[in-house]
């Protein structure tokens, strides 16, 4: 409901009371989508609310470019009605991800997934953007081949016209938001967006000095979709590097078919472990990419999250060799120690994007508490 939303720009301080409750009357009556009466009252800009939503680490999209298909099989007024468009189908588990005005309000996924006959998901956009992509609908008719939508306004955080593999990393403490322009046709595969910029010069070291071999360690790994309870505790409890590699390979692995661990070291990311799969046919180790230029890996460490595809771009050459048809796909995650990137985990060959995402922040997360524990641990020994 649009309650969940006004309560928690409420409770933020971002709306008084009384406007949240006009807007909700409004929004009861017919008279305006909730959203929409709450940005036309002047309560709160679009621009603000769409930072708010992407605060909340929710997908956000910053342009909407609709299916047509599946906007011609909804009722004509409904699309209006709740502000939500859809703009990407998952191949393998055909859920539809929906970009609405209010990400929060759970009865437009019931409505519109019952109408589609298909999962949705719900990802954050601006009023601005639906409202373009709405009159673009409008003026071009039912049953129509690809259209323009005019770029919305700017919005903090990251650049609009800038492909998600395209982003630069942040070298410093400072974050950047000079990146490259590029005409894209839309911002899916849709990352997740932080507040947080990567600090890559100081990140702790991760197993730097190689062994005497660079092929990666081969991992024996659990069932597919196994429960990933007694994975993430055990890398929790962790004691050592090589051991908690292995386990995040364990979760990882669980939700895809190869999966591999990348250290972030000043100037580069460079690969330190990998399943089987992957390091059967792979030197890992000898897997770097520079971190200067963009690439999938400044993506996730400026963003937060990577998923998509392996650009066909030189600094990705050695991936996509690696990957084969695997990199038609891929997530990549940061794994960060007291606010420094230090680790990135990779997927490719994914069962279900939803629950890989899901996993790799599972991993990321229990990786980064037992990461920080171990670096206090070696710092307190007596030398």
């Amino acid at each position: 409901m649009a309650l969940d939303l006004a309560r928690r720009l409420v409770s933020r301080g971002l709306v008084q009371k009384d406007e949240a409750s006009a807007a909700l009357a409004a929004h009861a009556r017919g008279d305006a989508h909730f959203v929409r009466a709450l940005v036309a009252s002047g309560a709160i800009s679009d621009t603000a609310l769409f930072a708010e939503l992407a605060g909340m680490d929710l997908p956000v999209v910053h342009r909407v470019v609709p299916l047509l298909a599946l906007c011609d099989a909804l009722p004509g007024a409904l699309v209006e009605q709740l502000l939500a468009l859809p703009v990407r189908e998952d191949p393998r588990t055909q859920t539809i991800d929906v970009a609405a005005v209010d990400p929060l309000d759970a009865h437009v996924a019931r409505e519109l997934s019952h109408q589609l006959g298909a999962p949705v998901r719900l990802v954050g956009a601006p009023l601005s953007a639906v409202d373009a992509s709405l009159a673009e609908l409008s003026r071009e008719g039912p049953g129509t081949g690809e259209f323009e939508v005019p770029s919305p306004p700017a919005f903090p955080l990251i650049d609009r016209k800038t492909p998600p593999y395209l982003a630069r990393p942040v070298l410093d403490d400072r974050l950047s938001a000079s990146v490259p322009r590029l005409k894209t046709q839309s911002d899916i595969p849709i990352p997740l967006v932080r507040r947080s910029a990567p600090r890559l010069s100081v990140a702790p070291a991760v197993d730097a000095a190689p062994p005497a071999t660079s092929r990666a360690p081969r991992v024996s790994l659990p069932p597919r979709a196994a429960d990933p309870g007694p994975v993430l505790g055990a890398l929790r409890r962790a004691t050592s590097r090589d051991e908690l590699l292995d386990l995040m390979l364990n979760g990882l692995a669980m939700v895809c078919g190869k999966a591999g661990v990348f250290a972030a070291t000043r100037g580069e990311f460079r690969g330190v472990r990998a399943s089987e799969s992957l390091a059967g046919h792979a030197r890992v180790r000898e897997l770097v990419v520079p971190a200067e230029g963009p690439s999938v890996f400044a993506t996730a460490a400026l963003m937060g999250h990577y998923l998509g595809p392996v650009p066909p771009t030189p600094v990705h050459a050695a991936l996509r060799e690696v990957l084969g048809a695997s990199s038609s796909e891929i997530a990549v995650a940061p794994v960060r120690v007291e606010g420094v990137l230090a680790l990135l985990t990779l997927q490719a060959e994914i069962d279900d994007t939803m629950l890989a995402t899901k996993r790799a922040e599972d991993v990321a997360r229990a990786a980064g508490e037992a990461l920080t524990r171990i670096l206090h641990r070696d710092r307190q020994a007596p030398r």
